[in-house]
Parts: structure tokens; sequence; C-alpha cells
């Protein structure tokens, strides 16, 4: 993983140069950035500070038991047994549940292009969080599963979609098995052998990977800043007696 130290960019004017090597560990082979002695506290300002400078942060709604800060900042901690959605869907990113590697935003048109996470407190066993990248799983999945996931066959919330997407070096995937399952009952819909054994494929792969690469376990007062569209990411069980609280802003590139 692409590691960046914030310190190292204390002064005011080197602002611009501390998001240019943030932009750069993004599109790297990683895919991904941790940045330490990126924050401290509860504070949003650094947070919403570098979102905005790396692109448009997308504005939320919120939920009703559980508000969103600055428009733009959500929670992510254990809220009991978890909250559902309008969809009676349970929301992973309120409980203290493992999440199997995926995309955020997954059912959008277009889902978001970077998710940044940032630790004000981490559980001491649980709560690491992975990341898989797609160059990885092109290289791990079968060609008939690469044929048939780039097929614009899947279902999701705006009809039917490709799971991978783009050519060469735009290459990018949504993916959430959560969600595809969801709404292929939903829609009746009847996945074909082929995708059936595609989207196996894909599950095992990650798992593998998963697996070959530890997860991260994130401190307090770093950030993980990960490429939504090119790489997956998910997380382990964390402690739900524990006080984890990680702050997630999502953004699309301007």
């Amino acid at each position: 993983m692409y590691s960046l130290d914030a310190a190292k960019f204390g002064q005011s004017h080197e602002w611009n140069d501390f998001v240019g090597e943030v932009k750069a560990g993004i599109i790297s082979r990683h895919r991904s950035v941790l940045i330490t002695n990126f924050g401290n506290g509860e504070s949003n300002k650094p947070l919403i500070d570098l979102a905005t400078s790396l692109g448009r942060p997308h504005i939320q709604c919120g939920l009703p038991t559980h508000p969103v800060e600055d428009k733009i900042v959500f929670r992510v901690e254990c809220c009991g047994e978890g909250i559902r959605d309008s969809r009676n869907v349970l929301l992973y990113s309120t409980t203290h549940l493992g999440f199997p590697s995926h995309t955020d935003g997954s059912g959008k048109p277009i889902p978001y292009d970077v998710v940044l996470l940032y630790c004000v407190r981490q559980d001491q066993d649980g709560g690491k969080s992975t990341v898989v990248t797609l160059d990885d799983l092109m290289i791990s999945l079968k060609p008939q599963s690469i044929e048939t996931l780039r097929t614009k066959s899947f279902p999701v919330p705006f009809g039917i979609a490709p799971v991978i997407s783009g050519d060469g070096s735009d290459l990018w995937i949504r993916y959430n098995a959560e969600e595809l399952s969801f709404y292929a009952r939903l829609r009746r819909f009847e996945l074909t052998e082929n995708q059936k054994n595609a989207l196996a494929d894909l599950a095992g792969s990650i798992s593998s990977l998963e697996v070959k690469q530890p997860g991260v376990q994130i401190s307090p007062g770093q950030c993980l800043v990960i490429d939504n569209k090119r790489a997956l990411h998910g997380r382990t069980s964390f402690s739900p007696a524990g006080n984890r609280l990680l702050k997630r802003v999502r953004l699309y590139w301007r």
C-alpha cells in the first residue's frame, strides 16, 4: 500500500504538493493511500479540506437516527444491531460485522470515484481494512469469467449493467455481492449458469486476495484513501462493545 506522511507537508504553501502526492497514490498500482499524521481527534476539517481539494464530495441526506456531519461526513460506527435503510437493508457501516470487499455506490449509474476513511478510534483486535485491486483480480479471474462480467447483464437499481466496464487503463468495476443478490431477488432475475460461475469465480478470487494481502489496521489520526472504481475495499469484524469510529467521505473527480 502507498504510504504518505502528512507531517512532511506542514507549511500551508505545500498543500498542493500534498494533494498531488495523494492523487499519485490513488492512481498508482496500489490504488490506495494510507496517510499518517493526518488528523487529531474528531475534527472534520482535515478530511473536508482534502476531499474538496481532490474533487466533488457527495452530499448525503443521512438517516433519521444517524445524521451526517457537515453534509458529507458519515460516521462509520457500531449502532447497536445496526441501522436499516429505506429498503430494509442492513447498513454494514453501522454494525460491527465484517464486510467483504465491495464498491461503494455500486448501484449508482456512476459509482463514487474515491472513498476517504479517517480513523478517530480503532478497535484493539478487529476492524482491519482490506483493499483488493482490479488489476490483481484481472490476473486471478478466468478468461471466461472476465468475458461474462463485462457483459451488460447484471441487475442494478437502474436496470442492468456490467460488473467490469471500460478498456485498457480506464477499466473499472462495480461490485457488491449483497446488493447484486438483493436486486436479483427483488426482480426475480434468474442468473444464467455463466453468470453464476463468473460471480463465484469473482467471489473466490476476492477471498483469496484478501487472505494474501492482510488487512490494514488504520490507527487514530490516519486516513485511508481508496480508488473506489479500480479497487474493492472491505473490513474484518470488530468487537460490538468497542467504540471504533471512522469518518467517511465519498467523492467524484471534478
